[in-house]
């Protein structure tokens, strides 16, 4: 009887959930931190339950050295909820805000905006480029309520090496759902930081959101009171039921990344899997043809093409059959994309790696 074959996802997300968190929340499934019950039989208020919340919180400010003047919040809706829960909650007085036009997920944060915003300002679109850089100067409105950009954007595997230079009276705002918990950052200089779990920090369900303190009271009348940052806040995101598994998942996941040696250790690891796969793409002399440009290539996303449609369409379907999956490329920017987030095991960035190599000396 043959060995079943290993399966690596490279999903964009929901992706891979470190070894060592899923193998926690697998010994404890019938018996959780030593409560006798699953995570999901306990009620969101119970004291057990209640312990495992602070651990998620706890493990979230320790790895990303959160000011104690910021509160970590746990809703709900992915980053597409928060597109339009920022201008909701932090708007205000003012009637425009300025966003990076980067890519995919900023024209879609932009498109939600726009009901709440009546003059939203564009900065830098790369559309003529279809998205392969990221922006590096921005004209921004001084009257803007904030300043929204996506740090690393998946589609087309493009992600910024610095933090925007916005004016200091003008809130950031920065999607980090696909690299949160890569690499370390001044969450300082941010006004607004939020991520969905689902890529880096656990299970899908959960959305992180990390505001500063003033920020909390400039909310629109007509905010559900489920999305105000300041209700969240003073009920330490427990107004409602918080989905208590997959917040159980981001502390596993936490406390794996600290085991791991934190988030320096995490972007030393990305930098070197996602450069094993850059290297093949660079020296295939144009077998293989990168998206981005390379001084803001992405270190989670790996986006290619082939030398035809035809030839993308082969390379996923035969690296299927080889057991490395889910890498089609975003529709608008077609190829591959291979994601690469903390969860990803060497050995599956290895088998990656062999298996181009393999197949450019097949097809070449």
């Amino acid at each position: 009887m043959a060995a079943p074959k290993k399966i690596y996802s490279f999903s964009p997300g929901p992706s891979t959930i470190a070894y060592g968190a899923m193998k926690k929340a697998y010994d404890e499934f019938w018996d959780c931190a030593g409560t006798g019950l699953n995570i999901m039989d306990l009620s969101h208020r119970n004291k057990n339950y209640l312990k495992i919340h602070e651990r998620a919180k706890a493990g979230i400010k320790e790895l990303l050295n959160v000011p104690d003047n910021y509160k970590i919040l746990f809703m709900t809706g992915g980053a597409t909820m928060q597109y339009a829960l920022v201008p909701m909650n932090i708007l205000g007085d003012k009637t425009t805000a300025s966003f990076a036009m980067s890519g995919h997920w900023a024209i879609q944060a932009l498109k939600e905006a726009q009901k709440y915003v009546k003059n939203p300002k564009k900065n830098s679109d790369t559309s003529d480029t279809n998205y392969n850089k990221v922006p590096t100067e921005f004209d921004i409105d001084p009257n803007s309520a904030f300043f929204h950009y996506c740090d690393n954007e998946t589609a087309q595997g493009i992600e910024y090496q610095e933090v925007p230079n916005v004016p200091d009276h003008i809130p950031i705002v920065c999607d980090m759902c696909s690299n949160i918990m890569s690499r370390p950052v001044d969450v300082s200089k941010y006004g607004i930081i939020f991520a969905g779990a689902q890529k880096n920090l656990g299970a899908v369900g959960v959305t992180v959101v990390i505001i500063r303190d003033d920020l909390l009271d400039k909310e629109m009348k007509t905010t559900p009171t489920i999305g105000s940052y300041k209700i969240m806040a003073d009920t330490d995101s427990l107004y409602n039921t918080v989905p208590t598994y997959s917040v159980y998942m981001t502390a596993l996941v936490c406390e794996q990344f600290l085991a791991d040696g934190g988030l320096k250790a995490a972007d030393e690891k990305a930098k070197r899997r996602s450069g094993m796969l850059y290297d093949i793409i660079d020296t295939s002399e144009g077998f293989y043809s990168g998206h981005a440009e390379k001084w803001c290539r992405s270190r989670l996303n790996v986006v290619f093409k082939l030398p035809s449609a035809e030839l993308d369409q082969k390379f996923i379907a035969d690296a299927e059959e080889a057991g490395l999956i889910d890498i089609k490329g975003f529709p608008t920017i077609g190829g591959v994309r291979v994601s690469i987030y903390n969860g990803t095991p060497d050995e599956g960035v290895d088998a990656m790696a062999a298996f181009m190599r393999r197949f450019m000396e097949a097809n070449k």
